[in-house]
């Protein structure tokens, strides 16, 4: 038999370990920052080209690599960050697999210049598809450049998977902003197709939190620090007027690492119990550190997971530590147990004299007497007796009108009109019609309603606006600029008079005329959580996201004081829908109950 087992060609397996390392540029932008960031670099500019599909490049002022190590980074575990295992539970830099540079370059074109500080030439090196295309000398400042272009470009398949322009830059963005809170000591610049998107100069944490999500976030954050011999946690988190439906602006750093752990996002919110409603999530920027040691930060490939040792340690101490942050700044209410342990006792008034109490006592009172005196001098009727003129209570048959007597006393076999009656029931809405009574909802119905009448609006571009007195002006971050802009034209041909101004502000003129202007703000926000998390959100999917926002959030949100006529009016629409008895969230609208179903019972 022949051997069938053999070793693949290197290029093979580095586009094969590309796979898992380089998923879309995003990734490409998240290996070069770390890098630079681990080069010592103290300034560093990301350029990105079409949403880094045509270039992705990042320049540093750091350390810079001599001949040797700059052919020696593009081989497969190849670091400089790490000598044996053992140094994998003692990491102080953000790579250490020497997997990242070999997967981009067997995917893209790639072109680095580095320096060496005070050298006076750099050394440059081009690789196309994992293999050396020239190797050279040229001036450069001390520090590194590495320009990856045309990504994917040798594996058409994966390079048709990449999504929008815009959900790539999201990405992008993403994984900027995520360097860039972990090393405020670091200036950055980004530029997208030569448009500077960001400028973060070195500052604070709390001001390279403002830079970054603008200045809404100054006077909405409170500071978290606390520390014992095991953990040093620190950050911001937010009041509870800061909460959004949207998770954001959430983010967790241990030892300067970005990482997702839902345990730790668990051990906030359980700190904002009683302080927030179902549903809503508070910002915050949470950095934890600890000894390296007690940490492994070697079980994904992107190494945003981690474990902890003792993760139960953790859990308490990040809870504890938030919830003494937000009663430290009276977020939390708390009893003041001083307050009433004395009594308030009264000043006499003028210093007038004291004098004692008298009691007055009518000896000639006599309860069985009539009239009673009334304790006033005067004197009161005596209470009629509950059974007189009882006979006066019952209504006689021939006072009832004829068509209530008709329908109480019909027979339930001949009640078979098609008349159809509305009526309240509590907080739902009762309709009955022929043989059939339907209990509804009445917020779903509204919903349900009001979504299939914008979209018979969308599909015949006839969208009304209704303008505004004053324009409303909501801030958004540069991040959230980016994720909207491309989708403002969509969102006036819904009804919105919108523009973006250059202080990123959404100008608002007019709104849909189902839309309240106090609902806005959720409106909005809203949609950014959408925005933000969709891969998928072509045009038709972001105008059936932005309708199900408007009808939900246009919704009646009682029936008490409608109405009669409103009521028919929603029972009549609702049953003219395309799908009457779903809600916009796949629940029953209705409950509908049969006649005989209802004879049944009482059988």
């Amino acid at each position: 038999m022949l051997d069938i087992i053999q070793q693949l060609p290197d290029h093979v397996a580095n586009q094969i370990a590309a796979g898992e390392v380089v998923q879309r540029p995003a990734s490409v932008v998240k290996e070069l920052l770390e890098n630079a960031v681990d080069a010592k670099a103290t300034d560093i500019q990301l350029i990105v080209k079409d949403s880094g599909k045509t270039l992705v490049q990042v320049i540093d002022n750091g350390d810079g690599m001599t001949h040797t190590d700059l052919r020696m980074a593009f081989e497969r575990h190849a670091t400089s960050k790490i000598r044996d295992a053992e140094d994998l539970f003692n990491l102080s830099t953000k790579g250490f697999r020497g997997e990242a540079l070999a997967s981009i370059a067997a995917v893209a074109h790639v072109r680095c210049v580095s320096c060496l500080r005070d050298a006076k030439v750099a050394n440059s090196l081009l690789i196309e598809g994992g293999k050396v295309a020239n190797y050279g000398e040229e001036a450069h400042p001390s520090g590194t450049s590495i320009e990856v272009r045309n990504l994917f470009y040798n594996i058409p398949a994966r390079r048709q998977f990449l999504k929008s322009d815009a959900i790539e830059l999201n990405h992008i963005t993403d994984e900027f902003q995520r360097v860039a809170l972990a090393h405020p000591y670091i200036s950055f610049r980004f530029y997208h197709n030569n448009s500077l998107l960001f400028q973060l100069p070195e500052s604070s944490l709390k001001l390279r939190i403002t830079n970054v999500f603008g200045k809404k976030f100054d006077q909405k954050l409170v500071p978290v620090e606390e520390e014992t011999e095991h953990v040093r946690i620190y950050g911001f988190t937010g009041k509870p007027d800061a909460a959004r439906k949207r998770r954001g602006e959430q983010f967790f750093f241990v030892n300067d690492r970005f990482i997702r752990y839902q345990k730790m996002h668990y051990a906030v919110m359980k700190a904002y119990e009683d302080l927030l409603p179902q549903g809503m999530h508070p910002p915050y920027f949470i950095f934890i550190e600890v000894d390296p040691s007690t940490i492994d930060v070697n079980i994904h490939p992107t190494k945003t997971e981690i474990q902890f040792n003792d993760e139960n340690m953790i859990f308490s101490m990040l809870a504890s530590s938030v919830k003494h942050s937000l009663g430290k700044h009276n977020v939390v209410p708390s009893m003041d147990f001083e307050i009433g342990q004395a009594f308030s006792v009264p000043k006499s008034q003028d210093n007038r004299p004291l004098k004692q109490p008298q009691i007055k006592v009518n000896a000639d009172y006599n309860p069985f007497s009539n009239p009673r005196p009334n304790g006033l001098g005067g004197s009161v009727e005596p209470k009629k007796p509950a059974t007189r003129n009882w006979e006066a209570l019952m209504v006689k048959s021939e006072d009832v009108p004829e068509a209530t007597q008709a329908e109480i006393w019909s027979d339930p076999n001949e009640h078979k009109s098609a008349s159809t009656t509305v009526a309240f029931a509590g907080w739902y809405i009762l309709h009955t019609q022929g043989d059939d009574v339907h209990i509804i909802h009445p917020r779903r119905a509204h919903e349900r309603v009001l979504y299939e009448s914008l979209l018979k609006t969308i599909q015949a571009s006839t969208a009304p606006s209704q303008q505004l007195l004053f324009p409303q002006s909501i801030e958004l971050s540069k991040a959230d600029v980016q994720r909207l802009q491309p989708w403002v034209s969509n969102l006036i041909s819904l009804g919105f008079d919108m523009e973006i101004d250059d202080k990123h502000n959404a100008m608002f003129y007019g709104l849909p005329v189902t839309l309240n202007e106090s609902a806005l703000p959720e409106v909005l926000d809203e949609l950014l959580a959408d925005l933000q998390e969709s891969d998928r959100l072509d045009e038709d999917r972001f105008q059936r996201a932005l309708i199900k926002n408007l009808a939900k959030n246009g919704a009646i949100k009682s029936i008490n004081g409608m109405e009669a006529k409103d009521l028919e009016g929603l029972v009549r629409d609702l049953f003219q829908c395309h799908d009457a008895e779903l809600s916009l969230h796949g629940k029953p609208t209705m409950y509908t109950l049969a006649i005989n179903e209802l004879e049944k019972y009482f059988h």
